[in-house]
């Protein structure tokens, strides 16, 4: 029960840090056409 605890909490970790850097790359998406906008 513990281990099945563990890996679920393993997984939303893991989504919560791709949703994270999905965020980021986002962010550095918008700055790089910002910045090469004419």
């Amino acid at each position: 029960m513990n281990f099945t605890l563990n890996q679920h909490l393993t997984e939303l970790v893991i989504k919560i840090i791709k949703h994270e850097c999905g965020k980021t790359v986002n962010i550095i998406s918008n700055t790089n056409e910002d910045h090469y906008d004419p």
